[in-house]
């Protein structure tokens, strides 16, 4: 959500800077995920200063041109060339002196120079609307009031500093913090001061023979509907300060109507929407479910067919707009409306979630209804939109009673909230007076002290708080995390599984310590994916699970892989220059086996790009299989696992692709991103990832047994063997050989290199490997070496046909 902060300061008595802000809507739970610079205007008018024509002649060579002699000082003159017909002495004008930089509504910016026009020389420019980004009128120059101030810069003229805007994350539950009212609540109540409301104006009522009369068909989907006819209503463009606040926040402004609606929506939280009254056939307007295959056109010109499902706001004869979603094409406002009737609603959220889902639709005002609405905040939306709009237009009237059918009013929630519950949930003992000071600053009402607790009133417009527990977080929100920092004791319910349960969380966090340590970045995925993606992903005798109501066709199956996460993760990247990428994911996949759903913890783990960042003294190397397989043996020496073997296996995302073991327990699989997938995310590098049960490894890493050994006194012994083999035996043979061996004297194996060249017979490669061997108890003979390197070389002749390399 994006709030402006000169708008939300107006309604603060003390105005935090924007760092200030920053910080306290943060810590209140209003996390600030950016803040950036608004310029009002295009350049912001530097170099634009209020001057005067001195004097106004015709250009001698021009008819079309006059010659001016203008001062921004009173004491200097500068000769401009001027093409404006309305340009006459005396008049105080918008100068861009020489070296200024103008930035027009449409065209790229251009530099003011001294020049020659038509053999007259020209010093600077006086400006029409248009040309500074003041308005669209290019009919001639901007001719301000005599009282302008010679010299001041048009910026402070006209109340030009810049503005921010703010983007906040929420949460789904805090609609209160949708508007900029319910942002400055929780600063107010923070610095504990009182909001500064708008005041609400008293509406004189002139009567008017067409009565628009209102039925709701269903209480449920609709709890409150309040609307007014206002007559005499000049459709134009909007006063500067309202299209000012609504571009600082995204929006484009439309007219004088839309943008009111529009303003009292960001401004108060609450949806409004206006019809032309003279379309509303039969005046009288019926909040009721659409019937099967009813049309309605909405204001983004789509044609909907609409069922049952859809809420609407219709006329004597047909729906007019999707009730708390859209308004529609044919009931809109045009240049030609005069009279206009204003909704305010409160809608059932599930209501209009379902019907904004079926139509596909994500508009400002779904998005708070979906969230839940006050039926309190209805009255004062409204009465707000009627101030304003009698303020822009001064030939309006309002021409009906403010309709309000509200069939069963809703009281205000009461909670009981225990002193001794609220301390031993914070931690802390807080005076009681303080207590009441947030909460009264946040607008609760103390109904009752009753001396081990009280009875607590919550305000409309906190639909979400319900219980004691949300009372005491709201209490804990404004007080502030920081203050009950020095806890002695935190109050702490363990699960069932609590043992087992934090010792699968310590591993796990020890798992992503170690990765990101090694230089990998963290990444969290979409759980849903497009269905032809979710198949690769799927085990023999599986199916994907799919979602009965998706958001979208791309998002309709749970994800059965962390891959396709990565390759995401992966394109994005790539995509901004950065294809050095090393990342890993710990989240959920799922499928379904006859009618049971299966979930399953996964440990996914991709690089791809340089092994290194680049550098002068380092030799660039790209990433591959044995890099990942080094990371891979880290993990499983971390978990203290048994040494990993590999078997080939078909996988349709990776090729080669490899099953992981250790033992006989299949841990998962590991490859390189298959050509074909590659294609589908247009990948041109090559991604070498490894994906893992994480249940099964956590599993097995509780399992194991640590002991501890006195570190050895006697030195090893190192010893190198080329061998000759077939070029079809695989590292994973020797080492398993080696293995069956069940000598107690190597240690150690390790392959140091690998040759096919034109030297090696047809069909034969060789294998350079090194033995660790040591004694723990003496320091070994030759004739003990030689003896067990002989039985190795033996082992190997017998097993594999080897023959030892001279």
């Amino acid at each position: 959500m994006k709030i402006s902060y000169k708008w939300l300061s107006q309604y603060l008595d003390e105005k935090p800077t924007i760092d200030e802000l920053s910080k306290i809507l943060t810590s209140t739970g209003l996390e600030v995920e950016g803040v950036e610079a608004v310029e009002l205007v295009r350049g912001g008018m530097k170099g634009l200063v209020i001057g005067q024509v001195v004097s106004c002649e015709k250009h001698p060579n021009a008819e079309k041109l006059s010659l001016t002699i203008t001062t921004t000082d009173g004491e200097n003159r500068l000769s401009i060339v001027c093409g404006a017909p309305n340009v006459a002495a005396g008049q105080k004008v918008i100068v861009a002196t020489v070296g200024t930089t103008v930035h027009p509504n449409s065209g790229e910016p251009f530099e003011i120079k001294k020049a020659k026009i038509r053999g007259e020389i020209s010093e600077g420019m006086l400006c029409a609307e248009d040309e500074i980004g003041m308005g669209e009128s290019h009919d001639g120059i901007l001719v301000l009031p005599e009282d302008a101030t010679l010299g001041e810069s048009a910026a402070t003229y006209f109340n030009l500093d810049n503005d921010y805007q703010i983007e906040i994350g929420l949460t789904p539950n805090r609609t209160d913090a949708m508007s900029h009212l319910g942002v400055a609540r929780d600063i107010a109540a923070y610095k504990r001061q009182k909001v500064n409301y708008p005041e609400l104006q008293h509406v004189k009522i002139f009567q008017d023979d067409s009565v628009i009369r209102i039925n709701i068909e269903n209480g449920e989907a609709c709890t409150r509907y309040m609307g007014v006819k206002i007559s005499g209503i000049t459709v134009q463009e909007s006063s500067a300060w309202i299209k000012e606040k609504l571009r600082t926040i995204g929006l484009n402004p439309i007219n004088n109507i839309a943008d009111i609606t529009n303003y009292v929506l960001h401004e108060t939280g609450h949806p409004l929407h206006a019809f032309d009254a003279d379309k509303i056939d039969g005046n009288e307007i019926n909040v009721r479910f659409a019937k099967e295959n009813e049309q309605l056109t909405t204001l983004d010109k789509a044609p909907r067919k609409l069922t049952t499902d859809h809420l609407v706001i219709a006329h004597a004869k047909a729906p007019m707009a999707l009730a708390g979603v859209m308004g529609g094409l044919d009931d809109s406002i045009t240049q030609k409306t005069t009279h206009i009737f204003i909704e305010s609603a409160c809608f059932n959220p599930s209501v209009i979630r379902k019907s904004a889902r079926i139509s596909g639709l994500k508009t400002d005002a779904s998005f708070r209804y979906e969230r839940g609405t006050s039926p309190e905040a209805t009255s004062y939306a409204l009465q707000r939109a009627i101030d304003l709009i009698l303020q822009e237009c001064t030939s309006a009237k309002v021409t009906s009673e403010i309709l309000d059918i509200y069939p069963n009013p809703q009281e205000a929630e009461t909670v009981h909230l225990g002193f001794a519950n609220f301390e031993r949930i914070i931690g802390k003992k807080i005076r009681i007076e303080t207590i009441e000071e947030v909460l009264l600053a946040l607008e609760f009402e103390i109904v009752e002290n009753y001396g081990d607790g009280m009875i607590v009133k919550i305000p409309s417009y906190r639909t979400d708080v319900k219980r004691e527990i949300d009372v005491i977080e709201e209490f804990l929100r404004i007080y502030g995390f920081d203050a009950v920092s020095d806890l002695k004791q935190i109050a702490y319910a363990p699960t069932k599984q609590g043992h087992d349960l934090n010792q699968k969380e310590n591993i796990k966090d020890q798992l992503a310590d170690l990765l990101a340590n090694l230089g990998f970045n963290e990444i969290m995925g979409l759980t849903f994916i497009r269905p032809d993606m979710a198949q690769l992903g799927l085990a023999p005798n599986c199916e994907i699970v799919s979602l009965q109501n998706p958001l979208n066709e791309d998002l309709s199956a749970m994800r059965t892989s962390l891959l396709f996460s990565m390759l995401d993760t992966v394109v994005y990247n790539t995509n901004r220059r950065n294809s050095d990428i090393k990342v890993f994911e710990l989240g959920r996949t799922y499928f379904q086996t006859g009618e049971r759903t299966v979930e399953t913890n996964k440990l996914t783990v991709s690089i791809c790009g340089n092994q290194t960042p680049e550098h002068f003294e380092v030799k660039q190397q790209k990433a591959d299989f044995f890099q990942l397989k080094k990371y891979l043996n880290m993990l499983i020496s971390r978990l203290g696992l048994k040494e990993l073997s590999f078997e080939k296996i078909d996988n349709p995302m990776l090729s080669p692709a490899y099953k992981v073991k250790s033992g006989k327990i299949s841990l998962g699989i590991m490859g390189e991103i298959a050509p074909k997938l590659l294609k589908k995310y247009d990948l041109k590098q090559n991604i070498f990832t490894f994906e893992l049960d994480l249940d099964i490894l956590l599993k097995e890493s509780i399992a194991v047994k640590t002991t501890f050994k006195e570190l050895p006194k006697y030195p090893e012994v190192r010893r190198d063997l080329a061998l000759v083999v077939d070029n079809t035996v695989t590292y994973t043979q020797i080492n398993e050989i080696v293995k069956q061996l069940k000598s107690d004297l190597i240690t150690g194996v390790n392959l140091f290199d690998v040759y096919k060249g034109d030297k090696m017979p047809e069909g034969k490669m060789s294998y350079a490997l090194s033995f660790t061997l040591q004694d723990r108890n003496a320091t070994l003979s030759d004739i003990q070496i030689d003896k067990v390197m002989q039985k190795i070389i033996t082992t190997f002749e017998k097993s594999l046909g080897a023959v030892v390399r001279q």
